[in-house]
């Protein structure tokens, strides 16, 4: 009759305890200790034609703009950032359609999704750990994980079906220990992460740009997650 809520990013919601006694010819017993759990998501599909409900900028300003994107003008020489505020275990498909809005002279900006991530406790360091899957409007893109202030690349290329400076969708597929990797729909392959990250099993998903000081905005059109 409790309907339970997903946990939330600020951990306002979603986590729950329960306690179980038994019953025989004697009666009732004594309760047994609290079991402690949270609830993850069953997954979420924005369009952002109306709202952008569940998401929240974690650094620089996103908003939403019409037709239906979510966008940000990005901060100089930092990564302007956005979280989906539930939280998602292993095993699942996330996608996002981005596109970098115009070039700027002498700029070279990454445009990034996180998962099973978790963000820093400074905003301006952007996450603390997790993957992140980026490319470049060059045509070169890299699969990271993160550890604090520590990048290391577990899979990089080029591909040229990366349109530049037009919309992008990026398709992530995890199954650890094996991630897999498309840009608009072409396989770019999988990806053994090995045993150490297996930390990294949970967490939350989020969207970013890095700018040098170039006037070039970010757009998104839809992001989803799916388990699979």
């Amino acid at each position: 009759t409790i309907e339970l809520k997903p946990y939330d990013f600020e951990g306002e919601k979603g986590q729950y305890a329960w306690r179980v006694r038994s019953k025989n010819s004697a009666g009732w017993s004594g309760y047994s200790g609290y079991g402690y759990f949270y609830v993850i998501s069953n997954g979420f599909h924005s369009t952002f034609d109306n709202h952008t409900n569940k998401w929240q900028a974690l650094y620089g300003d996103w908003f939403r703009v019409d037709p239906g994107y979510v966008k940000t003008k990005g901060v100089s020489n930092q990564y302007a950032s956005v979280i989906q505020r539930e939280f998602f275990l292993n095993n699942y498909v996330y996608e996002v359609k981005m596109k970098r809005k115009v070039e700027a002279f002498g700029d070279t900006p990454s445009n990034r999704i996180y998962f099973m991530a978790t963000p820093g406790s400074d905003p301006t360091d952007g996450w603390d750990g997790g993957y992140e899957f980026y490319y470049y409007d060059d045509g070169n893109w890299r699969l990271a994980i993160r550890d604090g202030d520590i990048a290391t690349i577990l899979a990089s290329g080029d591909s040229v079906k990366i349109k530049p400076y037009g919309w992008n969708k990026l398709t992530v597929v995890t199954d650890l220990p094996y991630i897999d990797l498309w840009i608009n729909e072409y396989y770019l392959g999988w990806t053994y992460v090995g045993d150490d990250p297996m930390s990294y099993d949970r967490g939350y998903v989020g969207i970013a740009g890095f700018k040098n000081t170039g006037k070039t905005s970010l757009l998104v059109d839809r992001a989803s997650v799916e388990y699979t």
